[in-house]
Protein backbone atom coordinates (compact mmCIF):
# COMPACT_ATOMS: atom_id res chain seq x y z
CA UNK A 1 0.00 0.00 0.00
CA UNK A 2 1.16 3.55 -0.76
CA UNK A 3 0.65 5.81 2.27
CA UNK A 4 1.12 9.60 2.29
CA UNK A 5 1.79 10.81 5.84
CA UNK A 6 0.90 14.47 6.43
CA UNK A 7 1.78 16.87 9.23
CA UNK A 8 2.02 20.67 8.88
CA UNK A 9 5.68 20.89 9.95
CA UNK A 10 8.27 18.32 11.02
CA UNK A 11 9.02 19.93 14.36
CA UNK A 12 10.45 18.37 17.51
CA UNK A 13 7.38 16.91 19.17
CA UNK A 14 5.61 13.70 20.11
CA UNK A 15 3.15 13.61 17.22
CA UNK A 16 5.98 14.08 14.74
CA UNK A 17 7.99 11.26 16.31
CA UNK A 18 4.96 8.97 16.20
CA UNK A 19 4.58 9.79 12.51
CA UNK A 20 8.19 8.92 11.72
CA UNK A 21 8.21 5.76 13.86
CA UNK A 22 4.99 4.56 12.26
CA UNK A 23 6.33 5.33 8.79
CA UNK A 24 9.49 3.31 9.38
CA UNK A 25 7.54 0.37 10.80
CA UNK A 26 5.15 0.38 7.82
CA UNK A 27 8.09 0.34 5.42
CA UNK A 28 9.50 -2.65 7.32
CA UNK A 29 6.21 -4.42 6.58
CA UNK A 30 6.45 -3.79 2.85
CA UNK A 31 4.48 -0.57 2.40
CA UNK A 32 5.68 2.56 0.60
CA UNK A 33 5.55 5.80 2.61
CA UNK A 34 5.96 9.48 1.75
CA UNK A 35 6.11 12.12 4.48
CA UNK A 36 4.70 15.52 3.56
CA UNK A 37 5.50 18.44 5.88
CA UNK A 38 7.32 21.72 5.98
CA UNK A 39 10.89 21.56 7.27
CA UNK A 40 11.29 21.99 11.01
CA UNK A 41 13.56 21.20 13.94
CA UNK A 42 12.47 17.56 14.00
CA UNK A 43 14.19 16.52 10.77
CA UNK A 44 16.67 14.48 12.85
CA UNK A 45 13.85 12.01 13.61
CA UNK A 46 14.29 10.69 10.07
CA UNK A 47 16.71 7.80 10.43
CA UNK A 48 16.25 6.12 7.06
CA UNK A 49 16.22 7.33 3.44
CA UNK A 50 13.46 4.82 2.72
CA UNK A 51 10.85 7.43 3.67
CA UNK A 52 10.21 9.68 0.67
CA UNK A 53 10.46 13.19 2.15
CA UNK A 54 8.34 15.87 0.46
CA UNK A 55 8.57 19.47 1.69
CA UNK A 56 5.22 21.29 1.60
CA UNK A 57 5.73 24.92 2.73
CA UNK A 58 3.64 25.93 5.73
CA UNK A 59 2.15 29.35 5.12
CA UNK A 60 0.65 29.48 8.60
CA UNK A 61 -2.88 29.14 9.88
CA UNK A 62 -5.84 30.54 8.00
CA UNK A 63 -8.01 29.57 5.06
CA UNK A 64 -5.64 30.78 2.32
CA UNK A 65 -2.45 29.00 3.45
CA UNK A 66 -4.37 25.82 4.30
CA UNK A 67 -6.04 25.84 0.88
CA UNK A 68 -2.66 26.16 -0.85
CA UNK A 69 -1.28 23.27 1.19
CA UNK A 70 -4.37 21.20 0.43
CA UNK A 71 -3.99 21.76 -3.31
CA UNK A 72 -0.29 20.85 -3.17
CA UNK A 73 -1.06 17.73 -1.17
CA UNK A 74 -3.87 16.73 -3.53
CA UNK A 75 -1.63 17.08 -6.59
CA UNK A 76 1.08 15.00 -4.97
CA UNK A 77 -1.27 12.27 -3.73
CA UNK A 78 -2.85 11.92 -7.17
CA UNK A 79 0.44 11.87 -9.08
CA UNK A 80 2.11 9.57 -6.54
CA UNK A 81 -0.90 7.23 -6.69
CA UNK A 82 -1.46 7.21 -2.93
CA UNK A 83 -3.81 4.57 -1.57
CA UNK A 84 -4.22 6.38 1.75
CA UNK A 85 -3.53 9.85 3.10
CA UNK A 86 -2.82 9.73 6.85
CA UNK A 87 -3.12 13.15 8.50
CA UNK A 88 -1.69 13.90 11.95
CA UNK A 89 -4.19 15.97 13.93
CA UNK A 90 -6.62 18.71 12.97
CA UNK A 91 -4.62 21.05 10.69
CA UNK A 92 -3.22 18.17 8.69
CA UNK A 93 -6.74 16.82 8.22
CA UNK A 94 -7.80 20.19 6.78
CA UNK A 95 -4.82 19.97 4.43
CA UNK A 96 -6.09 16.57 3.22
CA UNK A 97 -9.45 17.78 1.94
CA UNK A 98 -8.30 17.94 -1.70
CA UNK A 99 -7.14 14.31 -1.61
CA UNK A 100 -10.44 13.18 -0.11
CA UNK A 101 -12.40 15.05 -2.78
CA UNK A 102 -10.44 13.09 -5.39
CA UNK A 103 -11.60 9.83 -3.82
CA UNK A 104 -8.36 8.99 -2.01
CA UNK A 105 -9.00 7.26 1.30
CA UNK A 106 -8.13 9.50 4.24
CA UNK A 107 -7.52 8.74 7.90
CA UNK A 108 -6.65 11.25 10.63
CA UNK A 109 -4.93 10.71 13.97
CA UNK A 110 -6.28 12.75 16.89
CA UNK A 111 -3.42 13.51 19.30
CA UNK A 112 -5.34 15.95 21.48
CA UNK A 113 -6.29 19.64 21.67
CA UNK A 114 -7.65 22.06 24.24
CA UNK A 115 -11.17 21.12 25.37
CA UNK A 116 -12.57 24.39 24.00
CA UNK A 117 -11.65 23.34 20.44
CA UNK A 118 -13.40 19.96 20.27
CA UNK A 119 -16.46 21.13 18.32
CA UNK A 120 -14.27 22.73 15.65
CA UNK A 121 -12.12 19.59 15.51
CA UNK A 122 -15.20 17.39 15.08
CA UNK A 123 -16.25 19.48 12.04
CA UNK A 124 -12.79 19.41 10.45
CA UNK A 125 -12.36 15.67 11.04
CA UNK A 126 -15.49 14.99 8.97
CA UNK A 127 -13.14 15.45 5.99
CA UNK A 128 -11.56 12.09 6.91
CA UNK A 129 -13.04 8.65 6.35
CA UNK A 130 -11.93 7.68 9.85
CA UNK A 131 -10.25 9.18 12.93
CA UNK A 132 -7.85 7.17 15.09
CA UNK A 133 -7.92 8.69 18.60
CA UNK A 134 -4.90 8.01 20.80
CA UNK A 135 -7.02 7.40 23.93
CA UNK A 136 -10.58 6.45 24.81
CA UNK A 137 -10.98 9.82 26.55
CA UNK A 138 -10.18 11.66 23.32
CA UNK A 139 -12.54 9.45 21.32
CA UNK A 140 -15.38 10.01 23.80
CA UNK A 141 -14.80 13.76 23.72
CA UNK A 142 -14.73 13.89 19.92
CA UNK A 143 -17.93 11.85 19.60
CA UNK A 144 -19.63 14.04 22.23
CA UNK A 145 -18.63 17.07 20.11
CA UNK A 146 -20.47 15.65 17.09
CA UNK A 147 -18.09 13.34 15.21
CA UNK A 148 -19.81 10.11 14.02
CA UNK A 149 -19.06 7.32 16.50
CA UNK A 150 -18.86 4.62 13.79
CA UNK A 151 -15.98 6.50 12.14
CA UNK A 152 -13.89 6.93 15.30
CA UNK A 153 -11.74 4.26 16.90
CA UNK A 154 -9.07 4.24 19.59
CA UNK A 155 -5.53 3.60 18.33
CA UNK A 156 -3.01 4.41 21.08
CA UNK A 157 0.46 5.76 20.35
CA UNK A 158 3.34 3.38 20.94
CA UNK A 159 7.08 3.25 21.49
CA UNK A 160 9.81 0.86 20.48
CA UNK A 161 12.06 -0.60 23.18
CA UNK A 162 15.37 1.03 24.01
CA UNK A 163 18.26 -0.57 25.90
CA UNK A 164 18.91 0.81 29.37
CA UNK A 165 21.89 3.08 29.93
CA UNK A 166 25.03 1.38 31.18
CA UNK A 167 26.74 2.79 34.27
CA UNK A 168 29.43 4.27 32.01
CA UNK A 169 26.79 5.95 29.81
CA UNK A 170 24.98 7.32 32.85
CA UNK A 171 28.19 8.81 34.22
CA UNK A 172 29.08 10.34 30.86
CA UNK A 173 25.62 11.90 30.45
CA UNK A 174 25.68 13.33 33.99
CA UNK A 175 29.08 14.86 33.23
CA UNK A 176 27.94 16.28 29.88
CA UNK A 177 24.88 17.93 31.46
CA UNK A 178 26.97 19.06 34.45
CA UNK A 179 24.53 17.53 36.94
CA UNK A 180 25.34 16.81 40.58
CA UNK A 181 26.40 13.16 40.75
CA UNK A 182 24.57 12.28 43.95
CA UNK A 183 21.28 14.07 43.25
CA UNK A 184 17.87 12.66 42.55
CA UNK A 185 17.01 13.81 39.01
CA UNK A 186 13.54 14.96 37.93
CA UNK A 187 12.98 15.51 34.21
CA UNK A 188 10.34 17.41 32.27
CA UNK A 189 10.45 16.84 28.50
CA UNK A 190 8.42 18.81 25.99
CA UNK A 191 7.87 21.95 23.97
CA UNK A 192 7.87 25.15 25.98
CA UNK A 193 4.35 26.24 25.07
CA UNK A 194 1.31 27.15 27.21
CA UNK A 195 -0.19 23.66 27.00
CA UNK A 196 2.71 22.13 28.94
CA UNK A 197 2.34 24.61 31.85
CA UNK A 198 6.03 24.61 32.76
CA UNK A 199 5.34 27.51 35.13
CA UNK A 200 3.55 25.06 37.41
CA UNK A 201 6.48 22.65 37.13
CA UNK A 202 8.97 25.33 38.23
CA UNK A 203 6.76 26.48 41.11
CA UNK A 204 6.58 22.86 42.32
CA UNK A 205 10.35 22.47 41.85
CA UNK A 206 10.98 25.46 44.11
CA UNK A 207 8.85 23.87 46.86
CA UNK A 208 10.72 20.57 46.54
CA UNK A 209 14.12 22.31 46.66
CA UNK A 210 13.07 24.22 49.77
CA UNK A 211 12.66 20.87 51.55
CA UNK A 212 15.43 18.93 49.78
CA UNK A 213 18.14 20.98 48.02
CA UNK A 214 19.76 17.81 46.67
CA UNK A 215 17.01 17.26 44.06
CA UNK A 216 17.92 18.49 40.56
CA UNK A 217 15.42 19.35 37.80
CA UNK A 218 16.12 19.04 34.07
CA UNK A 219 13.93 20.68 31.41
CA UNK A 220 14.43 19.16 27.96
CA UNK A 221 13.06 21.05 24.96
CA UNK A 222 12.60 24.53 23.60
CA UNK A 223 9.88 26.88 22.52
CA UNK A 224 8.52 30.42 22.62
CA UNK A 225 8.21 30.45 26.44
CA UNK A 226 11.79 29.45 27.21
CA UNK A 227 13.07 32.94 28.07
CA UNK A 228 10.07 33.50 30.38
CA UNK A 229 10.76 30.19 32.12
CA UNK A 230 14.44 30.98 32.55
CA UNK A 231 13.43 34.29 34.09
CA UNK A 232 11.00 32.47 36.41
CA UNK A 233 13.82 30.12 37.49
CA UNK A 234 15.92 33.14 38.46
CA UNK A 235 13.06 34.83 40.32
CA UNK A 236 12.44 31.62 42.30
CA UNK A 237 16.13 31.43 43.20
CA UNK A 238 16.57 27.87 41.95
CA UNK A 239 19.17 28.41 39.20
CA UNK A 240 21.53 25.92 40.86
CA UNK A 241 18.84 23.21 40.88
CA UNK A 242 17.32 23.60 37.40
CA UNK A 243 19.04 22.86 34.08
CA UNK A 244 17.64 23.81 30.66
CA UNK A 245 19.09 21.51 27.97
CA UNK A 246 17.33 22.79 24.85
CA UNK A 247 16.26 20.28 22.19
CA UNK A 248 18.12 16.99 22.56
CA UNK A 249 18.28 14.21 20.00
CA UNK A 250 18.90 11.85 22.91
CA UNK A 251 15.93 12.88 25.07
CA UNK A 252 15.14 9.22 25.73
CA UNK A 253 18.54 8.81 27.39
CA UNK A 254 17.73 11.66 29.77
CA UNK A 255 14.38 10.01 30.52
CA UNK A 256 16.25 6.82 31.41
CA UNK A 257 18.70 8.80 33.54
CA UNK A 258 15.92 10.48 35.54
CA UNK A 259 14.40 9.07 38.72
CA UNK A 260 11.02 10.61 37.87
CA UNK A 261 9.47 12.33 34.82
CA UNK A 262 6.91 15.07 35.53
CA UNK A 263 3.98 16.31 33.46
CA UNK A 264 2.45 19.63 34.53
CA UNK A 265 0.34 19.88 31.35
CA UNK A 266 -3.06 21.51 31.07
CA UNK A 267 -3.97 18.88 28.50
CA UNK A 268 -2.42 15.94 26.66
CA UNK A 269 -3.52 13.33 24.16
CA UNK A 270 -1.35 10.30 24.77
CA UNK A 271 2.14 11.68 25.27
CA UNK A 272 4.99 9.82 23.60
CA UNK A 273 7.31 11.07 26.36
CA UNK A 274 5.00 9.45 28.93
CA UNK A 275 5.15 6.15 27.03
CA UNK A 276 8.93 6.39 26.71
CA UNK A 277 9.20 7.02 30.44
CA UNK A 278 7.15 3.94 31.29
CA UNK A 279 9.14 1.86 28.80
CA UNK A 280 12.35 2.97 30.55
CA UNK A 281 10.91 2.12 33.96
CA UNK A 282 10.94 5.80 34.98
CA UNK A 283 7.81 6.60 37.04
CA UNK A 284 5.54 9.51 36.16
CA UNK A 285 4.13 12.23 38.38
CA UNK A 286 1.46 14.07 36.43
CA UNK A 287 -1.48 16.41 36.53
CA UNK A 288 -4.82 14.80 35.55
CA UNK A 289 -4.48 15.79 31.89
CA UNK A 290 -6.53 13.93 29.27
CA UNK A 291 -5.11 10.49 28.60
CA UNK A 292 -2.99 10.28 31.75
CA UNK A 293 -5.61 8.66 34.00
CA UNK A 294 -6.27 6.09 31.31
CA UNK A 295 -2.56 5.46 30.76
CA UNK A 296 -1.78 5.03 34.47
CA UNK A 297 -4.85 2.95 35.36
CA UNK A 298 -2.54 -0.05 35.75
CA UNK A 299 0.14 1.82 37.72
CA UNK A 300 3.43 3.32 36.60
CA UNK A 301 2.91 6.72 38.13
CA UNK A 302 1.05 9.08 40.44
CA UNK A 303 -1.64 11.59 39.45
CA UNK A 304 -1.57 14.88 41.35
CA UNK A 305 -3.99 17.77 41.64
CA UNK A 306 -2.87 20.60 39.31
CA UNK A 307 -1.41 22.84 42.01
CA UNK A 308 2.22 23.44 42.81
CA UNK A 309 1.71 22.27 46.41
CA UNK A 310 0.12 18.98 45.35
CA UNK A 311 2.64 18.37 42.58
CA UNK A 312 5.56 19.01 44.93
CA UNK A 313 4.07 16.74 47.58
CA UNK A 314 3.54 13.90 45.09
CA UNK A 315 7.10 14.29 43.81
CA UNK A 316 8.61 14.19 47.28
CA UNK A 317 6.58 11.11 48.21
CA UNK A 318 7.80 9.19 45.17
CA UNK A 319 11.42 10.35 45.42
CA UNK A 320 11.69 9.46 49.11
CA UNK A 321 10.23 5.95 48.80
CA UNK A 322 12.67 3.60 47.06
CA UNK A 323 10.23 0.67 47.14
CA UNK A 324 7.52 2.81 45.54
CA UNK A 325 9.93 3.97 42.83
CA UNK A 326 10.85 0.37 42.03
CA UNK A 327 7.23 -0.83 41.96
CA UNK A 328 6.05 2.02 39.72
CA UNK A 329 8.95 1.39 37.34
CA UNK A 330 8.07 -2.31 36.99
CA UNK A 331 4.39 -1.46 36.47
CA UNK A 332 5.30 1.01 33.72
CA UNK A 333 7.34 -1.54 31.76
CA UNK A 334 4.50 -4.04 32.00
CA UNK A 335 1.97 -1.49 30.71
CA UNK A 336 4.08 -0.81 27.61
CA UNK A 337 4.63 -4.48 26.84
CA UNK A 338 0.94 -5.23 27.24
CA UNK A 339 -0.73 -2.32 25.46
CA UNK A 340 1.61 0.20 23.85
CA UNK A 341 4.09 -1.77 21.78
CA UNK A 342 4.93 -0.60 18.27
CA UNK A 343 3.58 -3.82 16.73
CA UNK A 344 0.19 -3.28 18.37
CA UNK A 345 -0.06 0.25 16.95
CA UNK A 346 1.05 -0.74 13.45
CA UNK A 347 -1.42 -3.66 13.38
CA UNK A 348 -4.22 -1.26 14.30
CA UNK A 349 -3.31 1.28 11.61
CA UNK A 350 -2.96 -1.40 8.93
CA UNK A 351 -6.48 -2.59 9.78
CA UNK A 352 -7.72 1.02 9.64
CA UNK A 353 -6.07 1.56 6.23
CA UNK A 354 -7.76 -1.56 4.85
CA UNK A 355 -11.13 -0.35 6.14
CA UNK A 356 -10.89 3.16 4.69
CA UNK A 357 -9.57 1.89 1.35
CA UNK A 358 -12.54 -0.46 1.08
CA UNK A 359 -14.92 2.33 2.02
CA UNK A 360 -13.39 4.55 -0.64
CA UNK A 361 -13.72 1.79 -3.24
CA UNK A 362 -9.97 1.28 -3.63
CA UNK A 363 -9.59 -2.38 -2.75
CA UNK A 364 -6.43 -4.39 -2.35
CA UNK A 365 -3.11 -4.02 -0.64
CA UNK A 366 0.20 -4.00 -2.46
CA UNK A 367 2.26 -4.64 0.65
CA UNK A 368 2.16 -5.54 4.30
CA UNK A 369 1.39 -8.73 6.07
Amino acid sequence: MRIAMVTPRLDAGGAERVTVNLSEALIDRGHTVALLADSGNGEHYLRTPRIERVVVPDGGRGLGPTARQALALGRFARGWRADVVHAQNVRACAMSVSARVQGIATIASFQGIDASEYKTAARVFRAANMVGCVSDELRDGLVAAGYPAHRARTIPNAVDPMPALSEEERAALIGELDLPRSSRIVACVGRMVPQKNHELFLDAAAKVVENDPSVHFVLVGDGPLRSDLERQRMQLGIEANVTFTGIRKDARRIIDLADVVVFSSSWEGLSLVALESLAAGTPLVTTPAHGMSELLSGGGGVISDPTSEALASALQRVLQDGALLERLGAEGRAIIERTYSLDVMVDAYEAAYRDVVERAGRRGMSGGR
